[in-house]
């Protein structure tokens, strides 16, 4: 009777798990399809959020103000963010390097370009080796359940962060949080934020030259923040479980080359 050896010198090839391979190889295409599916999520999440900031930041100069006659909507967000600690020369891009609010105005839709692509590729990458090694007769070194295992090593240490992260600043964003400083939302009443990392100060508005532009800047500013963080909550959280699944059934996959390599 033949018996499967390794290396030609008699040693018995046993699976180190008490899986069967079968059962093993059967978890490693449920755990790819997995990740294909956390793929396919984060893209669309990442896509449907992509206008959520430039959206609140037209609803709030959008708004009617008393007191606050003429000026355009780009006039007003410009207000806005010089309210916010950004520089705004005229004719040219606003500089929000101290600002954290102007910060994710300037930087959000390319996070969720760089969130949505990396995370579709990386998921589907990943999940597609672990199906076509467990499928596979003779898998190729490239899509064996090793490679699988290897990739998901590397990679879920990067999505369970990414995930935390998010989920952290979706809890973090709610108005009674730490996050934002307690006087911030009852001096917006008055139309005078005070948040420590939200304005280094006000500098001297561009637009200023009509009455009261400083004061529709603040007015602006509170009520796009406000809208802001009333609704990042909901945001992250969706962002941030399909990444943190991703990152839970990549860390499962660490285990797969033990249970049918």
């Amino acid at each position: 009777r033949r018996s499967n050896v390794v290396g030609g010198r008699g040693h018995m090839k046993e699976c180190p798990c008490a899986f069967r391979e079968g059962r093993a190889k059967g978890c490693v295409v449920s755990s790819g399809s997995l990740l294909l599916l956390c793929g396919i999520l984060i893209a669309a999440v990442c896509g449907y959020h992509y206008t959520y900031v430039s959206d609140k930041l037209g609803a709030a100069c959008g708004v009617p103000r008393a007191g606050c006659h003429g000026g355009t909507s780009a006039e007003c967000k410009t207000r806005l963010m010089e309210e916010a600690g950004c520089t705004c020369p005229s004719a040219a891009p606003c500089d929000c390097y101290a600002s954290l609010i102007g910060t994710v105005v300037a930087s959000w839709e390319l996070v969720m370009i760089g969130c949505g692509v990396g995370g579709l590729v990386l998921c589907s990458l990943t999940g597609v080796c672990g199906v076509v090694a467990a499928q596979s007769k003779r898998p190729s070194a490239l899509c064996s359940v090793t490679a699988y295992s290897i990739l998901s090593a590397l990679l879920f240490p990067t999505f369970l962060a990414v995930g935390g992260l998010l989920c952290a600043v979706a809890f973090s964003s709610q108005h009674d949080s730490p996050f934002w400083d307690d006087s911030f939302w009852a001096n917006c009443g008055r139309g005078y934020p005070s948040i420590p990392g939200l304005s280094q100060g006000s500098p001297a508005s561009s637009l200023a030259s009509a009455d009261g532009a400083d004061t529709c800047g603040r007015k602006a500013l509170c009520d796009f923040v406000s809208d802001l963080g009333g609704g990042l909550l909901s945001v992250c959280t969706m962002m941030g479980a399909p990444f943190a699944l991703a990152g839970l059934v990549m860390l499962y996959g660490v285990c797969a080359c033990c249970c049918c390599g």
